[in-house]
């Protein structure tokens, strides 16, 4: 059954001069704990509400309207409504409801408790106790203090309401941030095109093929770089084409000279067999152009895997090819490298890799962490926007 009900009216002076505070307490609480023979657990605890014209002394069976609840779908309640502030808690053995009432019409209503409990069996068994407060006769003390408590309840309200907006604007700010980040990638990407374009209308001079020539395919040549002569051996301005292919492809070359190309492995070689070539690697960073140069370069021929060979270094990019020289070149399907994975399928190029790279200016086009086209001592795991390599005789053998 219910152990206690109980309705308070506390009147105290506010600080205030001639201005006084009326609040009401209702407080309905079933408590089985202290009732160690009950194998009975609380399903529900529920106030129901009567106004004093709405009841008689001969309709004591009529609970009124549902002002409050908890149940076991719902255990708890906190709420602010109109001049009423409920808290309410269901446990297992022990349920409480707590109502703060700040209007006189509250205060001298009728209220009634119900209480309901299920016990081993699944039997449901329902207590109902019953408080009317009696009309006050002192209409001279008619809570002259309820409208600054009123605005007690307004203030909290305002407070959740507050706390709604900041909520909605937290969202609303979180989307804005998306926005901002998916029209920066946007830029990014406008920006790494536009870059790629302004990359490939510098002249370069296309030279075909002669009786004379060392290799018989057509060759870009940069005749303005440091006094010019050199052949551009490798182009990746604009991502058009995909590095990440086999060993032939990389034997035999692939590409457009008007575009991104890798000249050919065989090429390479047969170029740098016929005399003693410098190498200048030239690629852009964060809008920056810097170059590493050697001042000897060759690859072996095809038994040797196109092995690397390197000479002094000077430059502003830093020496990112030096872990590579002496290596063997690798492809994702001709794994020669001293890492227990294949290099070039790890980090998605085609590189004289060691296990595995300080560099990789064939990586995947725009990909980070390793795995696209960089030079650590200056980009660390992330992409260049341009790259060059290209190769000067400085005299014949």
């Amino acid at each position: 059954m219910v152990t206690g009900l109980e309705m308070s009216l506390d009147r105290s002076e506010s600080h205030g001069p001639g201005a006084e505070v009326a609040t009401c307490y209702l407080a309905c609480e079933e408590n089985l704990e202290s009732l160690s023979s009950s194998h009975a657990n609380i399903s529900s605890l529920s106030i129901f509400k009567k106004t004093p014209h709405a009841f008689s002394d001969n309709d004591s069976s009529e609970k009124g309207s549902l002002i409050a609840s908890v149940t076991l779908q719902q255990p708890t309640l906190s709420r602010v409504m109109e001049s009423l502030k409920v808290n309410g808690l269901l446990e297992v053995k022990r349920s409480t409801i707590h109502i703060e009432m700040l209007e006189r019409a509250d205060c001298i209503a009728a209220y009634t408790c119900e209480v309901r409990t299920v016990d081993s069996w699944g039997n449901v068994h329902i207590s109902v106790n019953r408080l009317r407060q009696q009309q006050l006769q002192r209409e001279s003390q008619s809570f002259t203090g309820t409208v600054t408590s009123a605005l007690s309840v307004q203030l909290l309200a305002m407070v959740h309401q507050l706390d709604t907006k900041l909520a909605l604007l937290s969202q609303s700010s979180a989307i804005s941030q998306n926005k901002m980040d998916h029209l920066e990638r946007r830029l990014d990407a406008r920006l790494w095109s536009i870059e790629g374009k302004v990359n490939t209308i510098e002249p370069r001079l296309v030279v075909f093929p002669n009786e004379e020539s060392d290799i018989d395919v057509p060759y870009l040549c940069d005749t303005l770089t440091d006094g010019g002569g050199w052949i551009i051996i490798q182009r990746r301005a604009t991502g058009d084409v995909d590095f990440y292919r086999d060993w032939d492809s990389y034997k035999t070359g692939f590409g457009s000279l008007s575009g991104d190309f890798w000249l050919g492995n065989e090429n390479i070689h047969k170029l740098t067999t016929k005399g003693v070539y410098e190498l200048r690697v030239e690629i852009k960073f964060k809008g920056r152009l810097e170059y590493a140069s050697y001042d000897k370069f060759s690859i072996g021929k095809e038994l040797s895997k196109y092995t690397l060979r390197l000479g002094q270094y000077s430059g502003t990019a830093g020496d990112s090819l030096r872990e590579h020289d002496g290596e063997p070149f690798s492809t994702h399907d001709k794994d020669h490298d001293l890492y227990n994975r294949n290099c070039a399928e790890v980090f998605t190029g085609a590189w004289w890799y060691k296990a595995c790279h300080h560099s990789n200016l064939n990586g995947k086009w725009q990909a980070t962490a390793y795995k696209g086209p960089n030079w650590q001592t200056l980009t660390q795991g992330d992409p260049v926007s341009f790259s060059e390599m290209k190769i000067r005789r400085k005299y014949h053998r």
